[in-house]
This record gives C-alpha cells, sequence and structure tokens, in this order.
C-alpha cells in the first residue's frame, strides 16, 4: 500500500508524543511492506538535516518550512476568529499546495494525517482515502488544561477548548476513518468512525539494564508541555514535602527537552534536579528506583507510563495518567489522585524492595502483551482497509444521490 502521511512537526528526532506516534508507525508499516512519503512541517533550514534518518523508511520526503515567527502572526491574524489558535499556528498556503500535489502524484492509497491541528488540509484531497489520527482528543486537553489554569490563562484556555472542540467536531466527516490512541478519548469525541490505536514502546530501546540506583524519583517528558509543566510543579508543592518529611534523603530528578525558568528555579542540588534535554531517556530510568506521573490535565496515551514499564521501573500515576493504558492498580501501578495517597505510595516503593520488583515486572508484561509498535502497525492497516470501503460506500452514495437528482430533473 502507498501511504501520504502527513504530519505537523518533522517525526525524527522522536521527542514529543505526535512525532514519537508518527516515526514509529512509519518505521513498523514500512518494515511490513508499505511505502511511505511524508510531508511535514519544519522550523528552520536546520530540520532538513533528519530527512536522511526519515529516507531509511520512506521513499520521498518532502518538508515545508514555517517559521516560528511566521505561525505567531498567524496566530495574531486568528485573534477573533472560530479557527482555534492551534489550528492557525500551522497555516500555510504552501502546505494546501503541497498536500493537493503529493496526494495527487504519487499513486496514494490512503492519505494519512496526524493531529487534529492538521485537519483543514484534508480539504484538498480528492479521490483518495483520508485517515485522521488525532492521537488524542485534543479539546478535552484544552478543557483539562482550563481547569487547572487561572486568572487570565484561564479565560484563554476556555476559549481555546470551546473553539478547539467546535473545530474537531465540525471537520470530521472530512475522513473516511479516525484514530485516537485511547477510549476515553473515543467518548470525548462521539464519533462513530473512530477506532482505538494505543501508543506502543519501542520494547529494545526500552529495557532494563543491571546498574546501580543512584536516583529515587524520576519524571520524564517534554517540559514545554504544559501538563508535563503543570505536574511537575504539582508534585513539588503538594506532594512532595509529604515525602522529605519522613524520607528527608529523598532525591527528584525532572528529566526532559525545554524546561521553563519556573522549572529550572525548583532544582536546588539537594533533593530536585533538573537535567533539560539528555541523549537518552532509558539511562536515566535505568537509575531510577520509581517513576512518578502526577498528571492533572492533558489527554491520550502517556508515553513516560509505557516507557518506565518497559524499562522495569516501578509507577505511581494520577488516574488521567493512567486513563489510556489498561494497567490495574496494585497491579502493574499505584494510582492515586490525593496527594497523601500519592505520597503514602511513593514512600512505600521506596522501602520495599520486593514490591518494586512484582509492580514493575507485571508492568513490562503488560506493555510486551499489549503496546509493541509491531501491533499498532496491524491496527492501521487494517484502519487503511476500513478507510477505503467508507470511501467506496460514500462514492456509491453519491452517485446514486446524482442519479436520483437527475432523473427527477429529467422526469419532473
Amino acid at each position: 500500500m502507498n501511504i501520504l502521511f502527513v504530519t505537523p512537526r518533522l517525526p525524527y528526532p522522536p521527542l514529543k508524543g505526535d512525532q514519537l506516534r508518527a516515526f514509529y508507525i512509519i518505521k513498523h508499516l514500512h518494515k511490513r511492506g508499505h511505502k511511505i512519503s511524508l510531508l511535514s512541517f519544519i522550523e528552520n533550514e536546520r530540520e532538513r538535516a533528519w530527512r536522511q534518518k526519515l529516507l531509511e523508511y520512506c521513499e520521498v520526503v518532502e518538508t515545508v518550512l514555517l517559521p516560528r515567527w511566521k505561525s505567531y502572526l498567524n496566530m495574531i491574524f486568528g485573534l477573533f476568529s472560530i479557527i482555534p489558535f492551534q489550528v492557525k499556528f500551522y497555516y500555510s498556503r504552501e502546505m494546501f499546495d503541497a498536500v493537493r500535489d503529493m496526494s495527487a502524484k504519487n499513486s496514494c492509497d490512503v492519505v494519512h494525517f496526524i493531529f487534529s491541528r492538521m485537519m483543514s488540509y484534508a480539504k484538498v484531497v480528492e479521490r483518495i482515502p483520508v485517515v485522521m489520527d488525532h492521537v488524542d482528543a485534543y479539546s478535552m486537553n484544552m478543557e483539562r488544561k482550563f481547569n487547572r489554569e487561572r486568572g487570565f490563562r484561564k479565560a484563554i484556555s476556555y476559549y481555546e477548548w470551546k473553539r478547539m472542540k467546535r473545530y474537531e467536531r465540525s471537520n470530521h466527516s472530512l475522513f473516511n476513518y479516525s484514530v485516537v490512541a485511547s477510549r476515553i478519548d473515543r467518548e470525548y469525541l462521539n464519533n462513530e468512525r473512530i477506532e482505538i490505536i494505543p501508543n506502543g514502546v519501542d520494547l529494545e530501546r526500552f529495557a532494563p539494564a543491571r546498574r546501580g540506583k543512584d536516583i529515587d524519583l524520576i519524571f520524564t517528558g517534554n517540559m514545554g508541555y504544559f501538563p508535563n509543566k503543570d505536574a511537575v510543579l504539582y508534585f513539588c508543592q503538594e506532594i512532595f514535602p509529604l515525602i522529605l518529611e519522613r524520607r528527608p534523603e529523598s532525591t527528584f530528578y525532572i528529566v526532559g527537552t525545554d524546561p521553563s525558568h519556573k522549572i529550572r528555579k525548583l532544582a536546588d542540588g539537594k533533593n530536585i534536579f533538573v537535567t533539560g534535554y539528555v541523549n537518552d531517556m532509558k539511562d536515566y530510568l535505568n537509575r531510577s528506583l520509581v517513576s512518578i506521573c502526577p498528571i492533572k490535565a492533558g489527554s491520550g496515551i502517556q508515553n513516560k507510563v509505557l516507557e518506565a514499564m518497559a524499562n522495569v521501573v516501578p509507577i505511581v500515576a494520577t488516574s488521567y495518567a493512567i486513563g489510556g493504558i489498561s494497567a490495574d492498580n496494585g497491579k502493574e501501578v499505584f494510582i492515586a489522585d490525593k496527594p497523601e495517597e500519592f505520597a503514602e505510595n511513593v514512600l512505600k516503593l521506596l522501602g520495599d524492595k520486593k514490591l518494586r520488583e512484582r509492580l514493575s515486572l507485571n508492568g513490562r508484561r503488560l506493555v510486551e502483551q499489549e503496546y509493541s509498535w509491531d501491533v499498532s502497525a496491524v491496527k492501521f492497516e487494517d484502519v487503511y482497509n476500513m478507510a477505503q470501503k467508507a470511501f467506496i460506500e460514500a462514492g456509491t452514495r453519491l452517485a446514486k444521490r446524482d442519479l436520483q437528482k437527475r432523473g427527477h430533473l429529467i422526469f419532473r
């Protein structure tokens, strides 16, 4: 099958959620014999250097330059528009032209769009089945952000949430089939033609290694992403002090790219450490006793949870963080939404090696069985087939309607 992927960010290096999902699905579909073309935005010319890596899995890699300043200008011009800021940020006339040309010229069997921000570009695809991979329900993400914000930012979040919800629902008819990463996201979007395909984890890369454990607690992820920033601040303000009261020597590492000034200020060189970007997240996971995921916003599946499970690191998380993962409280993870309960579970794990081993081995077994990228790639093949069937059915209905209309005009 010839598949055209259209992504908002170049899916290499796979640092952020949508990049990671796109990269591994492309890689595993290529392994299964499909021919992949990729069309993606880039922010600067330096990003073009990553094309060579992607050409290992893609027949064609084309990019559209959209500098950050132009995206911000798009948002300013869209201040009073009904179009969400997230969508305006990725607006480009050149991308519309590129989608039209590549979908027409590359003998595509299906066009696969990644992320709700790219929905508008499906309007220019003609005579080809289209799949929309929302990854998660972004409007739900915005609603949860609204619930966590304060003051002026809360008002902006409310405005964006309502616009995004309207946008997702008014454009779903552009696609023959849609995909999300979890059941909660599907229920929120409330569209009958949505399949659930969870994220996977690279089981070879994220594998346990025997080494000393010199980190007590770790949080991993893109620290430029609001739900991650919010989670770390919540943990440091409301949970970690409870842990330090009973275990004052505890260390907490915040590991991930783009930490803000506010996050960097948390580092004290004694209990809290902020690394910023690291070359390999698994090295830090292998040094850690417990992974924490106190997410209070966001949506979809938390890759950080799957990666910790794969690395045989026990996890304490909120129900939001586990929402898209079929893990049981007390078996593969500890789930806690109240600060006191969260702290208690962390202390329990830090003090009991056998409990850590039991929880983490169960977690590894779960991701091996249910969260493999190979399994996800097979599920996408099924979705492509369903999209082609829906496309043919839609064409047949339109043809019948057109014939009926013509007959009505002739015999009127």
